[in-house]
């Protein structure tokens, strides 16, 4: 029934149990949280437009920390700032299995953090968007700042 219900809510049925009316264009995690609602698990706070898009953000945002959270994967981002790179030249570099940097490759795609173009037989990876390096910037500069704050005190 789980399953059948949420279907019917991520089709975009007129009636949602979250209160939503006709003319409500929720996103699908808000109507996932409508099934989530009806299941008990959430208080019954509705959520409006400009919400959902502020809640789609955050978990947006929290899959790229948590992407870039794993060291390897800072260490790939770091390195395809420096140059463009294929999997075996990062595999070379980081004194990884190739499998292994192509798993994390797949992860950091998937997130369009980098991308790829085909060269030949191999493929050649680059960041995507340069925000990341910046992102990745500032939480090295907060990171230094409280080290130093800890260190004083």
């Amino acid at each position: 029934m789980l399953v059948t219900l949420g279907f019917s809510l991520l089709k975009g049925r007129k009636r949602t149990p979250g209160g939503c009316t006709p003319g409500c264009r929720c996103h699908c995690l808000v109507r996932l949280r409508h099934v989530l609602l009806l299941l008990g698990k959430l208080n019954s706070r509705h959520l409006c437009r400009g919400e959902a898009q502020m809640e789609e953000l955050a978990f947006r945002a929290t899959r790229i920390f948590d992407a870039l959270r794993n060291p390897l994967r800072y260490r790939i981002v770091r390195l395809l700032q420096k140059s463009p790179r294929t999997p075996g030249q990062l595999a070379e570099a980081l004194r990884r299995p190739p499998a292994n940097i192509s798993q994390h490759l797949s992860v950091l795609k998937k997130l369009d953090i980098v991308r790829y173009n085909p060269t030949g037989h191999e493929l050649l990876y680059r960041i995507k968007h340069p925000e990341v390096l910046g992102l990745l910037d500032m939480a090295e500069d907060c990171v230094g700042k409280m080290q130093i704050q800890v260190g004083d005190g």
